[in-house]
């Protein structure tokens, strides 16, 4: 039973991932169709280059930003005495439940009103802002239930070596 099941998940998988990412492939070497090689070479423009580099920058930044910020707090809620954590807790996964772009408007609303205007948030800068305040309530559930799954043997052998 088990086989079956695992042969028809791969076929499956074959057959709605693969197939069309093989058949996109192989039509864009053919010189009739829509797509063509040439397509592939206008990576290599200098402009294009550049807004890759900026993307790979500002997913860096938004990634280590929201591991930093969702550690501290997963550490801070999961392995203190702080009262009202739970309160806490729930009160940072509320960017979880609002859509990225209620968020981002939200935000360019907010500066508008500190009368900041909204240059900022339409930066690089604002975009990692936005993008971190957004994830790194994901990094405190990741993060938080590893420690809070921690074993305490670790935790002693820890404080042997320095203090809490």
């Amino acid at each position: 039973m088990k086989k079956t099941i695992y042969i028809i998940a791969v076929t499956a998988f074959l057959f709605f991932v693969i197939l069309p990412l093989l058949s996109v492939a192989a039509a864009s070497f053919v010189k009739d169709s829509a797509f063509s090689f040439e397509n592939y070479l206008n990576i290599l423009n200098s402009a294009t280059l550049l807004l890759l580099l900026k993307s790979t920058a500002i997913a860096l930044s938004v990634a280590l930003l929201s591991t930093l910020i969702g550690g501290f707090f997963a550490f801070i809620l999961n392995k203190t005495n702080l009262p009202l954590r739970n309160v806490f807790k729930v009160l940072f996964l509320i960017p979880l439940f609002i859509s990225p772009y209620i968020i981002g408007v939200s935000w360019v609303d907010f500066f508008i009103l500190l009368g900041i205007g909204k240059g900022f948030i339409y930066s690089a800068f604002g975009v990692v802002f936005v993008l971190t305040f957004i994830y790194a309530p994901l990094a405190m559930i990741i993060i938080g239930s590893g420690v809070s799954n921690l074993s305490a043997v670790f935790e002693e052998a820890a404080l042997t070596v320095t203090n809490y």
